[in-house]
C-alpha cells in the first residue's frame, strides 16, 4: 500500500483529485496535462462544467497548489451552511462551533 501511495504522490496523478476518474484523466492527458500541479489543469480540462462543481474544483486546485497557506478555507462558518444546503453535498452538516474553532481567519477567495 505504501508503494502505491509513493507512486501516486510522485506522479501527481490526476485521479487523486475529487471528481476525476480514469475518463476525466484521459481527457486531460489528451491535452498534455498529466499532473495535478500543472497550471494548465482547470475544471474544463477534465470535463467539469457543472455550475456548482467548477468553483469547488478550482478551489481544491488553488489551495493544494499554494505553499504555506492554511489547510482549510474559506474561513467563514457560512461555507458549512452553504454546503449543507447543496444538493451535491451528501455529508452531514458540521457542528458550527467546531467549524468556527477549526477554520482559519483567512479571507474567502472570490468568487466561490
Amino acid at each position: 500500500m505504501q508503494a502505491v501511495q509513493n507512486i501516486v504522490a510522485e506522479t501527481e496523478d490526476l485521479t487523486v483529485l475529487y471528481y476525476v476518474g480514469a475518463q476525466k484523466r484521459t481527457e486531460a492527458n489528451q491535452q498534455g496535462i498529466t499532473r495535478w500541479r500543472d497550471p494548465s489543469l482547470t475544471p474544463a480540462a477534465v470535463g467539469i462544467g457543472c455550475e456548482k462543481m467548477v468553483p469547488r474544483f478550482q478551489a481544491l486546485l488553488d489551495i493544494n497548489r499554494e505553499s504555506g497557506g492554511p489547510a482549510l478555507r474559506p474561513g467563514d462558518v457560512a461555507a458549512a451552511r452553504e454546503m449543507e444546503a447543496s444538493p451535491v453535498c451528501t455529508r452531514q452538516p458540521w457542528n458550527e462551533t467546531h467549524v468556527r474553532n477549526e477554520l482559519t481567519t483567512r479571507p474567502r477567495p472570490s468568487p466561490l
